[in-house]
């Protein structure tokens, strides 16, 4: 995340870790899965990031081109491989209108 602001926004930020940790964003909220809670919060904006950022940061850190309209699916199957204890497909983007509206990704 740190490079990610410095390579793409000139903005150097060595505390990335710290503001982005999951502690730091769940809230007053004690106990049970932190980065579930924390993620939950900002799916909004990534679903625009994820429609907004330029394809060569996907390219870099994905290996691979990923169309706008695919990146949340793809994210979420990388961050299955990852998660340990659950699984983020299955909690993330379902309901409270936080699911990408088929019409999202769509110009003009």
């Amino acid at each position: 995340m740190a490079f990610f602001f410095l390579k793409y926004h000139n903005v150097f930020c060595p505390q990335t870790r710290d503001l982005f940790s999951a502690g730091s964003v769940a809230g007053k909220e004690r106990g049970g899965n932190y980065i579930l809670r924390a993620l939950q919060k900002i799916q909004k904006e990534m679903v625009k990031a994820a429609a907004e950022l330029e394809d060569s940061l996907f390219v870099e850190y994905w290996k691979k081109h990923v169309p706008p309209e695919k990146r949340i699916k793809e994210w979420l199957k990388r961050a299955d491989g990852f998660a340990q204890g659950w699984t983020p497909s299955e909690e993330l983007f379902k309901g409270s209108g936080q699911t990408p509206p088929a019409d999202l990704f769509k110009s003009g």
